[in-house]
């Protein structure tokens, strides 16, 4: 949904780009609002489940998907 949101804003704005006018305004940062939206729903969702695969893994097993990120953020 937010890659369909995405093209939507890349139309409207290329629309907008053409024939600048006032009402497409609000249908360009509605659309981006919605894909701002979506995205982060799908970032926390991934995160969540990441954090839910290292609660499920093994005492003995270190944290490495964890400790990649940690060491890719940085």
């Amino acid at each position: 949904m937010s890659e369909a949101s995405g093209h939507l804003v890349g139309a409207a704005s290329f629309q907008d780009a053409r024939r600048p006018e006032k009402r497409y305004v609000p249908l360009m940062a509605a659309l981006g609002l919605f894909t701002l939206i979506a995205g982060g729903r799908g970032f926390v969702t991934g995160f969540v489940a990441c954090l839910r695969s290292q609660v499920g893994m093994e005492a003995a097993r270190p944290p490495t998907l964890l400790a990649f990120g940690r060491y890719a953020a940085a």
